[in-house]
C-alpha cells in the first residue's frame, strides 16, 4: 500500500500545494489559473520531476507509468471547471511541511540519496 500512498501524496498533493503556494504568492485566485501561468506550471513540473525520480526508484513504478500519472494529475488540476482556490489548497502549511508530508518527505529522501531537491525547496520557501 505504501507505494500508492506515497505516489498520491508526492504527486497529487505536491503538485496541488506547489500550484497553490506559487499562485497565492502571485495573487492568483484559483489552481487552474495558477496552472495557466507559465512560470508556475514550470515550478510544478520541476517539483514533480524530483518526486517522480523518487517514486520510480523506491517503488519500482516504471518511468512511463509515473509520467502518465503525472500528466493525468496536471490535466486534472489545470481544469477550469474545478474552482479550487489557492487559499483553500494552501491551508495548514505547518502540517503540509511535516517530515513525512508532500515537500519535506520526498525532499529528505532524495537528499539522503544525494539527489537535487531545489524545486521542492522552492515550494517550501513560498
Amino acid at each position: 500500500l505504501e507505494p500508492y500512498i506515497e505516489r498520491k501524496l508526492y504527486t497529487v498533493n505536491t503538485s496541488h500545494a506547489t500550484a497553490a503556494y506559487f499562485g497565492y504568492n502571485k495573487g492568483i485566485k484559483t489552481i487552474h489559473e495558477a496552472m495557466a501561468d507559465k512560470e508556475i506550471r514550470q515550478e510544478v513540473h520541476d517539483a514533480l520531476e524530483e518526486t517522480a525520480s523518487l517514486i520510480v526508484k523506491k517503488h519500482g513504478i516504471s518511468e512511463k507509468e509515473q509520467q502518465e500519472y503525472v500528466d493525468t494529475i496536471l490535466e486534472r488540476i489545470s481544469n477550469p471547471g474545478l474552482e479550487d482556490h489557492c487559499v483553500r489548497v494552501g491551508r495548514a502549511p505547518i502540517r503540509k511541511l511535516g517530515r513525512k508530508e508532500r515537500f519535506i518527505g520526498p525532499a529528505a529522501q532524495l537528499a539522503e540519496d544525494g539527489k537535487d531537491v531545489k524545486a521542492l525547496i522552492r515550494g517550501v520557501e513560498m
